[in-house]
Order: structure tokens, then C-alpha cells, then sequence
């Protein structure tokens, strides 16, 4: 096996745990009773750190 296919495996398993990290965090957002911190342009959950954009 050369180093490019090695590689491409590594990214691979990267992306798949990337992605259940994704899925466990929007979990977690979704059942947090969120305590928002305002900032000018958003505001922050202290919880769970979601994000929320005040203005566009």
C-alpha cells in the first residue's frame, strides 16, 4: 500500500468520526435549554455554545 491510499483512509476515518461528532453536538443542541449570552451581531448559548446570527 503507497502513501496516497494511506492517506485517502486517514481522511476517510477522519470524516466519518467528524461526521458522529457532528450528529452527537446537534443533539446536544437540540435538547439544551439555552441560556443565551448577546452579543452585538449574535448571541451564544452558555450551555451548549450554539450560535445565533441577530442580524444579516
Amino acid at each position: 500500500m503507497n502513501k496516497a491510499e494511506n492517506i485517502k483512509r486517514e481522511i476517510a476515518l477522519v470524516q466519518g468520526k467528524l461526521t458522529r461528532l457532528e450528529n452527537a453536538l446537534a443533539e446536544i443542541q437540540a435538547s439544551c435549554f439555552h441560556q443565551y449570552t448577546d452579543y452585538q451581531y449574535y448571541k451564544r448559548c452558555a450551555h451548549c455554545g450554539k450560535v445565533e446570527v441577530l442580524y444579516y
